[in-house]
Parts: structure tokens; sequence; C-alpha cells
């Protein structure tokens, strides 16, 4: 039997908490040459939520990678 991975997910979490990640990390995609090429994704999440719930999605047109980005972590998806 031969394993073969299907998705690989790799977070980085966040010492502080980040009231705006949108304007915090809006140079990511740039630091990663630009492999998030689809519109990103910003979403109204109240404040009073948990910290991990993602504000920003950002996706390749490809689907092959993803990036979730939260107040407390950033999720990285292949």
């Amino acid at each position: 039997m031969k394993t073969k991975i299907i998705n690989l997910q790799f977070a980085y979490f966040l010492k502080d908490i980040v009231e705006r990640p949108d304007i915090e990390f809006n140079t990511l995609n740039a630091d990663m040459l630009n492999v998030f090429d689809a519109m990103p994704q910003i979403l109204p999440i109240p404040r009073e939520l948990p910290s991990d719930v993602p504000v920003m999605v950002l996706n390749s047109s490809s689907g092959e990678y993803s990036c979730n980005i939260s107040r407390s972590r950033i999720d990285f998806f292949l």
C-alpha cells in the first residue's frame, strides 16, 4: 500500500491578536510571489467571534493554493 498526500496544511500562530488582518497582511501575496492570483475574499466578521475565524481568504485560480487569515493565525493549504 502506497501513501499519498492529498492536502497539506501549515498554520502560523500570531503572537498577538491582530485587529485588522486585511491591512496588516496586505502584502502577503506579493511576499509569496503572487501565488494567490484569484480575487481575495474579505469577510465582515464581528470582533466578538473567536479570533481563529477567518477574516480574509486568498486562493490561487488553479485551486492548488489557499490561505485563510484570521486575527490570531494564518493557515496555508496545498
